[in-house]
This record gives C-alpha cells, structure tokens and sequence, in this order.
C-alpha cells in the first residue's frame, strides 16, 4: 500500500502541490494512509487482538502453539 501511495503521489504531483495546497485539501500521502487505516487496520485490528489473545491462551494452559 506504501508503495501505491508513493506511486500515485509522484504521479499527481503537480495536483497534489498546487490543487491541493490552494483549497487546503490533505495531502495525496496523508489521505492514503488515513483510507488503509480506515478501510483496513480498522477491519483486521480487532480480529487480530483476539487471535493473539487466544495464542497467549492456549500456550498458558500448557498446548504447544506455532510461533
């Protein structure tokens, strides 16, 4: 996703700093990393806590996890 972002903000560079600056928009950078925490940490966050919560579980009573 890091890559795209770079990608897309080299490609609309001359929108992002002029367009952009003008209308006190965000910048291209920010607005993807605000979109893939939004559309995807937010998603996956809670799902992954409770995975790692059920691992620490599982290896406190004594099963072998795969680390």
């Amino acid at each position: 996703h890091k890559i795209m972002v770079r990608w897309l903000s080299r490609f609309f560079h001359y929108l992002d700093r002029y367009f952009v600056a003008r209308r006190s928009l965000p910048a291209l950078k920010e607005v993807g990393l605000t979109c893939f925490r939004d559309l995807v940490y937010m998603e996956i966050s809670g799902k992954v806590r409770d995975a790692v919560i059920s691992l620490i579980d599982q290896e406190r009573e004594g099963e072998q996890i795969d680390r």
